[in-house]
């Protein structure tokens, strides 16, 4: 074999070890997204810190110890668009570890601190099994509350794939849900809830067709209390991407709401 054979041989044997490196990555990047689970001890949240970015320092969620919070007054209010236009909520899918909304283009926010636009792509919730064990992420001085809602928005119009790569390429809002009596009720998560048995498997989805917009489903609630950290995703990969907002006050329903999201998963 020439010296000329013997360097385009080892140069075959490179590109073929960089090409099985790279097959490698990819595998276990799919591994590190599809082992994790909730409630079975070997892949439940104790278990993340292995998995993607999730033994990271800028994790979430917290618990926001409301007494050690600092004002910010440059943070202000927000401006949402879209938020009151029922047509741009398209479907609601089970995921398998949440029911989601997809959103058309068109909803976004801006304001509240933000440097600049960020589109919604979607919503989920959170939830639990009753007042024996409540289901919020976030937690306010040791409150966990049933419900929490996180409506997803990215930097520039980019898929979740990409904004994930910016520190601040996500932004996600926040909102709690209590379960109150004997008070008067605005939002319209009601709606919602009557859709759950049509997704009760994880893979299905079912078109909304125009019946609710986003601001029927946070009602009356206060949206200019709020607290913002940077923190991650709260599943894995745990991507350190977001921009958190969790607002302060709930979305209270009545317990006829919380009662389906309990059945469900």
């Amino acid at each position: 074999m020439s010296q000329i054979e013997k360097e385009e041989e080892t140069q075959r044997k490179k590109a073929q070890i960089t090409h099985q490196i790279a097959l490698l990555r990819e595998a276990i990047k799919q591994v590190s997204v599809t082992e994790w689970c909730y409630n079975e001890k070997s892949c439940e949240p104790d278990t993340w810190s292995r998995l993607g970015f999730c033994g990271g320092n800028r994790q979430s969620p917290l618990d926001i110890n409301e007494s050690a919070v600092v004002r910010n007054s440059s943070l202000g209010s927000f401006q949402f668009t879209g938020y009151d236009n029922a047509t741009l909520l398209l479907s609601i899918k089970n995921l398998g570890h949440t029911v989601e909304v997809a959103l058309d283009d068109g909803v976004s926010i801006s304001g509240g601190g933000l440097n600049t636009e960020y589109s919604a792509i979607a919503f989920h919730f959170h939830w639990g099994n009753g007042t024996s064990s409540p289901g919020s992420e976030h937690r306010l001085s040791g409150k966990q509350f049933p419900m929490e809602m996180h409506i997803v928005h990215t930097i520039n119009k980019l898929n979740l794939s990409e904004s994930r790569k910016n520190s601040t390429g996500i932004a996600v809002l926040a909102f709690f849900i209590n379960v109150a009596e004997n008070t008067s009720f605005s939002s319209n998560l009601s709606t919602l809830s009557n859709l759950l048995q049509q997704v009760s498997t994880a893979g299905l989805l079912v078109p909304l067709n125009a019946t609710i917009s986003i601001n029927s489903l946070l009602g009356q609630v206060d949206r200019t209390s709020y607290y913002r950290y940077l923190g991650s995703l709260t599943t894995p990969t745990c991507d350190e991407a977001v921009i958190w907002t969790v607002f302060k006050n709930p979305i209270l329903v009545p317990a006829s709401v919380g009662a389906p999201w309990r059945l469900q998963m």
